[in-house]
């Protein structure tokens, strides 16, 4: 399956999220108002009713709130009215998993109050259920009853209300799981492939940018509460902090994979030097803010970073578009990011209406960066390896014939000879030389002397096999490296070739050029090396030119040594 249609089938599990509470048909209703306390003042749940009585409230008509960093603390009334003559189970979903002090109070008709609490800021407690938020299993008495929520964080607070019945949330959190396995499951599949590329091929790029994703899952794994529930359960101070941290992290790595693939330091130095001095911004205010443990400061520091972050990325994709190959489509990766990011953040903080998309944006905002940069780098790698390619290729044949060079030919030779001398089968080589060449260059020029040795070239490759090694020793010699032939059904192969030769003229000009060609053909004996076997083809080569040239000269290795 392609990353793309993972894509997809993400948006479809976010659909699910976003419409998983109308699956059972509800036999209760619900109303939902809320107000905030003012700054620096906690008010109690008496002044609170008190509060909502008098009208101070705001009404909801979605139950999805969501509130801005540093907000003040916030109080949630949910009236709830169960029409049946039984009581109903339900899970109730109230916040996300960061926000740090969550109390839920359960008013009965009768008066009766039940307070229970959790938040990141206190050891985990099993109602902060990863990927879900922090949810309590209430039960709605006939009549009518209410439940008052108060939520405190430094951190955006971010309350999506919702009754669950027992098969929902089944559905739910299956959904929920969904979403965040392929999440991870393509993000841990892009950094483990650009982790391999770097091995083979030793590029920063490749590395920055697994870093950069290791980075983003560690980071999303922190504030959808993994890490709090499985690492740290019992260290909320570590939970304040440590997502924080990370948030920064992300966004400085983010930084360095830019400034790594856009060559940065090369193209624009001032540029590169005022990045860095970001960079240590960064870094020194989100520590400064740690070690003094001012949480409200570490979250505005990292929120603030992590979205100017983005826009300082597309701004040096966007200073880069004329200097640098595929920026554009860096600029169009990291523009994805910036606008899921802008989404959450706008939906966090209450500017624009809560919606699971919208609340998701900034994963699926890193999904297709994630993808386009993986393509980025992969075109980069294929145009790597098409040099590479190219240079071996240069390096092993020769330009103008496409024939092996004289020390590819010798490197290859020598295996096959060593090759064949175990076996103990014959093995024969051929030396060919054109006949009257330097004529040709003087009467039709260098260029149809050029185009001779093409032509020649091309009846050898399609008249040899596929076993057979034809290299060009310089000028117009050419050797033939015949396995499993012996002499005679070399020379009978070499004589075929002579004659195909001599009848097939090339167009040049205008013109019929007519080449032939002088050969000596040998057969291997013993125990002689390569060069010594040339050295005795082309013996028999010169003794094919005085006899008249267009010729075959053939003989074993051992009739020659013994002449």
């Amino acid at each position: 399956m392609s990353h793309f249609r993972l894509l997809i089938l993400s948006l479809l599990v976010i659909g699910e999220l976003a419409i998983s509470a109308s699956f059972a048909q509800e036999t209760f209703t619900y109303q939902v108002d809320y107000l905030q306390e003012a700054p620096q003042q906690a008010i109690s749940l008496t002044t609170a009713r008190a509060m909502f009585e008098r009208g101070e409230a705001k009404g909801s008509d979605s139950g999805l709130l969501s509130f801005g960093v540093g907000s003040p603390a916030v109080w949630v009334r949910i009236k709830v009215n169960n029409p049946t003559d039984q009581l109903i189970h339900k899970r109730l979903t109230t916040s996300v998993t960061w926000v740090n002090y969550l109390d839920l109070y359960q008013v009965q008709a009768n008066g009766h109050v039940t307070l229970r609490s959790s938040g990141d800021a206190l050891a985990r407690t099993q109602e902060l259920l990863p990927g879900i938020g922090i949810v309590f299993n209430v039960q709605l008495p006939v009549g009518e009853s209410e439940f008052y929520i108060r939520a405190q964080a430094h951190d955006p607070i971010v309350l999506p209300l919702q009754f669950l019945s027992l098969e929902d949330v089944a559905d739910s959190d299956i959904s929920s799981g969904m979403l965040y396995g392929i999440l991870y499951g393509i993000l841990l599949t892009l950094l483990g492939y650009n982790l391999i590329l770097h091995r083979s091929l030793k590029q920063a790029n490749f590395v920055f940018y697994a870093i950069y994703i290791g980075s983003f899952i560690v980071l999303n794994t922190g504030y959808n509460g993994y890490l709090f529930a499985w690492v740290h359960p019992n260290y909320p101070l570590l939970q304040n902090y440590f997502t924080l941290n990370i948030m920064v992290l992300h966004s400085v790595l983010g930084l360095v994979f830019s400034l790594s693939f856009l060559d940065v330091k090369r193209h624009r130095p001032k540029c590169f030097k005022l990045v860095l001095l970001y960079i240590g911004l960064g870094i020194l205010s989100i520590l400064v803010a740690t070690v003094l443990q001012w949480h409200l400061l570490a979250a505005l520091v990292a929120f603030s970073y992590l979205s100017l972050s983005t826009v300082v990325m597309v701004a040096l994709g966007l200073l880069h578009l004329s200097l640098v190959a595929k920026a554009q489509h860096f600029v169009l990766a990291v523009s994805a990011s910036m606008l899921g990011l802008f989404t959450t953040a706008a939906t966090s903080a209450g500017l624009i209406p809560f919606t699971y998309v919208g609340y998701h944006a900034a994963e699926f905002g890193v999904l297709l960066e994630a993808m386009v940069l993986a393509y980025i780098l992969s075109v980069a790698l294929k145009v790597k390896e098409s040099a590479r390619l190219k240079a071996e290729y240069l390096a092993a044949y020769d330009p103008l014939t496409n024939l092996l060079n004289r020390r590819s030919f010798f490197s290859l030779a020598s295996q096959k000879i060593e090759q064949h001398k175990a076996e103990g089968v014959p093995l024969s080589l051929v030396v060919m030389d054109l006949d009257h060449f330097k004529k040709v260059n003087d009467a039709y020029g260098h260029h149809v002397g050029d185009e001779a040795l093409k032509h020649v070239a091309n009846i050898l490759q399609n008249n040899t096999r596929k076993d057979d090694l034809v290299g060009r020793f310089g000028g117009e010699e050419i050797v033939i490296l015949l396995p499993k032939d012996d002499c005679q059904q070399a020379s009978l192969f070499t004589e075929r070739l002579r004659k195909s030769l001599e009848k097939t003229p090339f167009a040049s000009g205008g013109m019929q050029v007519y080449i032939t060609a002088s050969f000596g053909v040998v057969e291997l004996a013993g125990k002689m090396a390569l060069d010594e076997l040339i050295k005795e083809a082309d013996t028999l080569l010169y003794q094919a030119k005085k006899n008249g040239r267009n010729q075959v000269a053939s003989a074993t290795f051992s009739e020659v040594s013994l002449a």
